[in-house]
């Protein structure tokens, strides 16, 4: 009955080793897998990155080719600019259309308009109309260039946001891969402990057994061969019995 018992907690202690050294696969694949899902992470994180750079590259080129284009001023400037020589150009086609006017003015004679004696005008002193349209031409292009590379620094500057959003969100799954992989070795660690203490205990409780089995002429127990020989015990047992019976029959 001793012996049964002691049979008894080897092959549970058996079942426990089989089942840890299962979980232990387990933990070493969950470990690979967790260390695959890192380093896919960590490539994805380091390709986020270099958007982010090559964003934030395109966005500083974009502002600097709209500082070299305005100079020292801004666009606003720019704008009241073109707005004033738009005023000046219109005052001028009124002077123009009073052409026929001015022909008729003389010198030393009030004007019918205002009565102004001085004609200053008729004395062909009218503004040149050409340079202040080619200046107003030069003005809308600057405006326009500059009001397209806004637009592109405003592109640039949401590519900018939307990469270092992705880059956020890598480093996100990153740091939940590292820490994934870190519980993992935790894990696989423990059962390893776990194991070693399991089969340990294991060969100190099958020792024990061995030195009463020797008597009975066993002198090792198979690793995976404890139930049968517990069962090849009992046979002997049972049949030591018959033949006790069949001594005291005799």
């Amino acid at each position: 009955a001793g012996i049964e018992e002691q049979f008894g907690s080897l092959i549970t202690r058996q079942q426990e080793i089989t089942q840890k050294e299962t979980d232990l696969k387990k933990a070493d694949t969950a470990v690979a897998d967790a260390a695959k899902k890192l380093a896919e992470a960590s490539k994805q994180c380091s390709l986020k990155k270099q958007e982010l750079e090559t964003a934030g590259k395109n966005l500083q080129q974009s502002k600097d080719a709209l500082s070299q284009l305005l100079g020292d001023k801004l666009l606003r400037e720019y704008r009241a600019e073109k707005e004033t020589l738009l005023r000046e150009m219109a005052y001028i086609k009124k002077i123009e259309e009073l052409e026929d006017h001015r022909a008729r003015l003389e010198d030393g004679k009030p004007c019918p308009l205002c009565g102004s004696t001085a004609h200053p005008f008729a004395e062909g002193n009218v503004p040149v109309p050409d340079e202040i349209e080619q200046k107003i031409e030069s003005l809308t292009r600057l405006i326009t260039r500059a009001e397209d590379q806004e637009a592109a620094i405003r592109k640039r500057e949401q590519a900018e946001t939307f990469a270092r959003k992705k880059l956020n969100d890598s480093e996100k799954l990153e740091t939940s891969a590292a820490n994934d992989k870190k519980a993992a070795e935790k894990t696989r660690t423990e059962l390893k402990d776990t194991l070693l203490r399991l089969r340990t205990g294991f060969e100190e409780l099958k020792l024990a057994v061995s030195g009463k089995l020797q008597p009975l002429g066993i002198t090792k127990i198979p690793e995976s061969g404890v139930r049968a020989l517990l069962e090849s015990l009992r046979s002997r047992v049972k049949a030591w019995q018959e033949q006790v019976k069949q001594k005291t029959k005799i």
